[in-house]
């Protein structure tokens, strides 16, 4: 006996398409998932369970589906504010090793710390950049 699967539609000006894949993956081990442009701003989504499924899993797939879709969406916004800050870290990281060849660009002193001299987390301008 087929299980009955659902169908609903997505708003790609909200959440993005790589986001939608990525969360049809996540649920990819207990539905099979279907995605096709509804219109040239939806997305149409089609969830049909698998045997593994559970009838809480079914009855709630639409609602978690969207939740995972808005987490993932959320990550790739926050990923794309802070890359300039992680790559920084990370050069000043490897320049305090002595790892890279060149100096980053950039001011490495931290002006939280720099107004309060006293903080535990002190990044240190120590005169190398």
């Amino acid at each position: 006996m087929a299980l009955a699967g659902i169908e609903f539609e997505i708003d790609t000006a909200v959440i993005g398409k790589d986001s939608v894949l990525k969360s049809a993956y996540w649920f990819s081990r207990d539905f099979h998932c279907h995605i096709e442009n509804a219109s040239n701003q939806h997305l149409r989504v089609s969830l049909v369970p698998k045997d593994s499924a559970t009838a809480e899993a079914i009855a709630t797939c639409e609602g978690d589906f969207r939740n995972t879709a808005i987490d993932f969406e959320l990550r790739a916004k926050v990923e794309q504010k802070t890359s300039d800050i992680r790559e920084l870290i990370l050069a000043k990281a490897f320049a305090e090793a002595g790892v890279l060849e060149d100096r980053p660009e950039g001011k490495f002193a931290d002006p939280v710390d720099e107004s309060e001299p006293t903080g535990l987390f002190k990044i240190l301008n120590s005169g190398q950049f």
